[in-house]
């Protein structure tokens, strides 16, 4: 059983508590920001503490799980000023009445805020997530990013949160010699010619993401 810590101890947190939402939690305690708060023992909480969040930062556990309603800010909190990283918190959403993984309650927000990426990628990045989900890259040990640096630098963001063992290196416009177990993502317009290029690549190695101005060449598709 995962061990977890709810963030915030409010009604939210009451509901997810007494609705049994987290049984499959190990529920360590509370943290809040409200310092009249803490406590070693809260009786509405089924005697957890609720404690400082500054406590994350030395503590063992697996998942954040933010039960208040601003759950953006929530989570600005906890990954700027706690360090916790994106990939181990959860959301409680009181209209659905469940915990979502981060990535899944708003993961166009989640990269704007957290890997640098502009509204405008989302149709690249929305590729580039269904493939991790689909375990398209389960695989595989290194991903060569042919493209803009800029692609190259999200990229390696997001393998960096989502998929750290994966070793992401930056290839410019050519490959000079093909590796296996190596994933091969384009972001350039020319894509034609890469993959021709790499006419003995097996094509499932290959992930082309549409970084160029997509409205423009709409007519090509």
């Amino acid at each position: 059983m995962d061990n977890a810590i709810i963030y915030g101890c409010g009604a939210n947190c009451r509901k997810i508590l007494s609705e049994s939402l987290v049984d499959e939690y190990s529920i360590l305690y509370v943290v809040d920001r409200d310092s009249s708060k803490w406590t070693s023992h809260n009786n509405e909480l089924g005697d957890l503490a609720v404690r400082n969040p500054a406590d994350l930062e030395n503590e063992d556990y697996d998942y954040i799980i933010v039960s208040i309603d601003d759950w953006k800010g929530a989570v600005d909190d906890l990954v700027q000023v706690y360090h916790v990283s994106p990939n181990r918190i959860k959301v409680y959403s009181r209209f659905k009445k469940r915990v979502f993984d981060f990535e899944e309650k708003n993961n166009e927000y989640y990269f704007a805020r957290y890997a640098g990426i502009d509204a405008e990628r989302t149709i690249a990045f929305g590729l580039l997530f269904e493939n991790l989900r689909n375990n398209e890259f389960a695989n595989y040990k290194k991903v060569y990013v042919v493209g803009k640096k800029v692609d190259y630098q999200w990229i390696h963001a997001f393998f960096k949160i989502f998929k750290p063992e994966i070793e992401v290196v930056y290839a410019k416009k050519r490959i000079t010699k093909l590796e296996h177990y190596t994933k091969y993502i384009i972001t350039i317009e020319e894509y034609k010619d890469f993959t021709t290029d790499l006419s003995c690549i097996i094509r499932k190695q290959i992930l082309i993401l549409p970084f160029w101005d997509i409205k423009n060449n709409m007519r090509y598709l």
